[in-house]
């Protein structure tokens, strides 16, 4: 193994036949691809200016290599190793590592598949999920909340789902569930402006993340940000003598 690798190795049957690159479907290739990245940078928003992924399948049942910053690679073996001191358990893992382990862990009991994930820091450890492992987040540690992003919306509809598309500064594309009826009814084409969205969602109490997936879209509000200098002062001149007999530094200790 190369310093910056990480590898899972599939193992099981396709029919009768023993999985091999030769059978080995290419949706299921599609899947591991987007998983691994999850896994690699649980981050959306700083994915776009992540480091090359590579790619390479090799024999061995199915050995999907795949390559990129050792930095990234480190960070995966040292997940990995939570979750084994966790005795299992997935709830302190970010969002999106914690949905890719999920997902890996249903992909292995629908397909009847052993999977081990290796990382070339530590060659000789493998993580293994497979149709007996039950790695699944607890559902205790999810609650409901409503919380608030402002960014310019890029894209709106569905013909079976419909959704909302919000590029954020700060968390990056946010994809967002809404209802048909409420964008049907929205006065004028609000593409490719700037809203507030109010939306519900489910966050982890533990780490504080939110599960991005579980966006719905609750009301679209209109948002220009800007700099009002008058609009401040006059809050400061209001706020000024309710503060004029306490002393700042006795307040702050």
């Amino acid at each position: 193994m190369d310093r910056n690798e990480i590898s899972l190795r599939i193992i099981g049957k396709n029919g009768d036949e023993s999985l091999s690159p030769a059978n080995f479907d290419i949706r299921q290739i599609r899947f591991l691809l987007d998983e691994v990245e999850n896994l690699l940078y649980p981050d959306r928003k700083k994915r776009k200016d992540r480091p090359t992924i590579s790619y390479e399948m090799k024999e061995g049942s199915v050995l999907n290599v795949f390559r990129t910053s050792l930095q990234s690679v480190l960070l995966v073996s040292a997940m990995l190793g939570v979750i084994e001191q966790e005795n299992g358990s997935i709830d302190k893992l970010e969002v999106a590592s914690a949905q890719a382990i999920e997902n890996l862990q249903s992909f292995a009991l629908r397909y009847n598949y052993d999977i081990e994930i290796g990382t070339s820091d530590k060659p000789q450890r493998f993580f293994r999920i497979t149709p007996t492992t039950h790695y699944v987040r607890h559902e205790n540690i999810m609650v409901d909340i409503e919380c608030y992003y402002y960014g310019t919306l890029t894209d709106a509809g569905g013909k079976d789902k419909a959704n909302i598309h919000l590029d954020t500064k700060d968390v990056g594309s946010l994809t967002i569930r809404a209802d048909k009826k409420y964008l049907a009814g929205y006065q004028g084409n609000p593409l490719y402006k700037n809203f507030g969205v109010r939306v519900r969602a489910k966050k982890n109490i533990l780490t504080g993340d939110i599960d991005k997936s579980t966006l719905v879209l609750v009301e679209l509000m209109d948002y220009q940000p800007k700099f009002d200098e008058d609009y401040l002062m006059d809050l400061i001149h209001k706020a000024t003598p309710k503060w004029k007999d306490i002393n700042p530094d006795e307040w702050l200790t």
